[in-house]
């Protein structure tokens, strides 16, 4: 499976405008007649997704489409340049083994997130990076006539997040 999407929109508010490209795979290979091999990719990236900020009752009506304006008190969505990017990506490779009846899982997975947020009055920017993998075996049995499933796994991840605040 792949997957690619691009997509530009100019809002229907001043103010407004958003652009963002996606691309997104997925492979599954056959190891051998009991295994698998799934590698997932993804990529996404949206350098403009601009706020017009909420209006007034009194500003709607004056003009829906408008952008927040500056008052005496805070700055507009222009001036504050209001709106966020961000760009993430996703790498991760499973396996999954049968062994008779029963199954074996293996994953890991790597991740990273840079975002930055104008939303008045606070500026957000952080950059997370993940890093984790999974294991899981079921065991399939029947008692009393019955399919039944033990599910034994661990799951381990690590999660580095550099955040800054600041006043917009």
């Amino acid at each position: 499976i792949f997957n690619l999407a691009n997509v530009r929109y100019d809002g229907w508010r001043e103010f407004s405008a958003y652009e963002a490209r996606n691309v997104y795979g997925k492979i599954v290979s056959k190891l051998s007649e009991t295994s698998e091999l799934t590698t997932v990719l993804s990529y996404y990236d949206s350098p403009k997704a601009q706020d017009p900020q909420g209006l007034t009752r009194e500003q709607f009506e004056d003009d829906p489409q408008q952008a927040r304006p500056d008052s005496k008190t805070t700055g507009g969505a222009r001036t504050r340049n209001t709106g966020e990017e961000v760009v993430e990506g996703k790498a991760g490779l499973i396996w999954n083994k049968q062994i008779d009846e029963d199954a074996l899982s293996l994953s890991a997975y790597r991740v990273f997130r840079i975002f930055s947020n104008r939303i008045s009055p606070r500026v957000v920017e952080f950059e997370r990076y993940v890093l984790g993998g999974a294991a899981q075996f079921t065991l399939n049995s029947e008692i009393a006539s019955q399919a039944n499933a033990l599910v034994l796994g661990a799951d381990i991840q690590e999660q580095t997040d550099r955040r800054r605040n600041f006043d917009n």
